[in-house]
């Protein structure tokens, strides 16, 4: 099962549609494996959440009521996240977003959204690298375009931009 767009970009319409119901299914599955992006994260270096492209387990039962982050392990290890798109975060918490300010369902925000967010923000503004020369943050070896390690590649910056402005206005 993919994480990128292939999973998200069929329901980018429902919201402008106003049929944003037809979208939910999903963030109880992408919910459902917070808890192991938060280790797979952990386990490299970083806070937060990072979901590779492609799932390989799928996870049942009960969708958590509450997501504490792991203990993130001492050395940062960007091989550790796999060759993946670091964008996938990013992508899966849109519709979040959407969901959220089409609706403006508090109880969703506190329980489904924010956590979403913060966890996607936690990853990337620790993993961000700061360009002293350029005086900007980057997102280097991206791999937006599978298979390739791409370095400041347009839509993850806008969407990571945009859940950056979400999470100050959700906390």
């Amino acid at each position: 099962e993919f994480n990128n767009y292939n999973y998200e970009a069929q329901h980018y319409g429902t919201f402008t549609a106003n049929r944003g119901e037809l979208a939910t299914p999903q963030f109880d599955d992408i919910l459902k494996a917070l808890p192991g992006a938060q280790r797979q994260a952990a386990n490299a270096g970083y806070p937060g959440a990072m979901w590779g492209r492609i799932v390989l387990n799928h996870y049942n039962g009960p969708v958590p009521t509450n997501f504490p982050p792991p203990k993130v392990s001492g050395k940062k290890n960007r091989s550790a996240l796999g060759n993946d798109q670091l964008d996938a975060p990013a992508f899966l918490a849109m519709n979040f977003l959407y969901a959220y300010e089409t609706t403006l369902d508090r109880t969703f925000l506190e329980k489904k959204a924010y956590p979403m967010v913060r966890a996607c923000m936690d990853f990337y503004t620790d993993y961000l690298t700061l360009n002293v020369e350029k005086n900007r943050y980057e997102l280097q070896r991206s791999a937006a375009r599978e298979g390739t390690s791409d370095n400041n590649p347009a839509y993850p910056l806008a969407f990571i931009k945009r859940l950056a402005i979400a999470a100050a206005d959700y906390s």
